[in-house]
């Protein structure tokens, strides 16, 4: 009975240290009051200089009829692919891009020919 209870103290003496060692550290972010209470969603694009690829982030609360509007085209580029799958026509692209939407995709794959050549657009949903 002795060993059983000296076994046991040891076993609970060792969770006790392992529980004080392992506590999860905890980094406090500040956040403004006004950012929590932002009524309209966010939109992030980031497309860097000289680059050929475009990064659309699209905050939660786009409605997904709206997501085929915030693709911005220089004069003269059109959709040439959502996906793996080739558009004919902008009409086509944009009700690819809202199926694609409201099938609740993390992320759409674009890519937009135009007179410069081609580039990716990544358009991610949250």
């Amino acid at each position: 009975m002795l060993l059983f209870r000296s076994l046991v103290i040891g076993l609970i003496a060792g969770c006790v240290v392992l529980l004080i060692n392992m506590r999860p550290k905890l980094d406090a972010v500040a956040t403004s009051a006004a950012l929590a209470r932002t009524t309209r969603p966010s939109l992030w694009v980031d497309r860097p200089s000289g680059g050929n690829a475009t990064l659309i982030d699209v905050a939660h609360g786009v409605s997904p009829r709206d997501v085929s509007s915030l693709v911005k085209l220089d004069a003269g580029e059109h959709v040439a692919s959502v996906g793996d799958v080739r558009v004919e026509s902008d009409l086509a692209a944009g009700t690819m891009i809202a199926d694609s939407a409201h099938s609740h995709a993390s992320f759409i794959d674009l890519e937009v020919a135009g007179p410069s050549g081609k580039r990716r657009v990544l358009v991610l949903i949250h």
